[in-house]
């Protein structure tokens, strides 16, 4: 399957001192533009998390990684999406 990542202008956001996002993240799981037929199936991908302190440059450091799986009921292509305790369901 086609990765296709869109994290957003921003790499980093900056955590406050009550360990809140500034500003506040928001991710939304999506997929779209796979044509029929579609068939009963799964995949998955493993997003590394990372870190960087506001003193340091580059990619980070990487924390944990979550998966992110995709499940297709079957010809209908209603898929589930979940991530880190999350889910959404998706119609084409």
């Amino acid at each position: 399957m086609p990765h296709y990542h869109n994290a957003g202008p921003v790499k980093f956001f900056p955590i406050s001192e009550d360990n809140k996002l500034r500003p506040p993240a928001v991710d939304t799981a999506a997929q779209s533009g796979y044509p029929a037929p579609w068939d009963k199936g799964s995949f998955h991908w493993k997003i590394p998390n990372k870190f960087r302190v506001i003193t340091e440059s580059g990619d980070g450091k990487e924390y944990t990684i979550v998966i992110q799986e995709f499940t297709m009921e079957g010809p209908s292509g209603k898929t589930k999406i979940t991530k880190a305790g999350e889910q959404v369901e998706r119609t084409p």
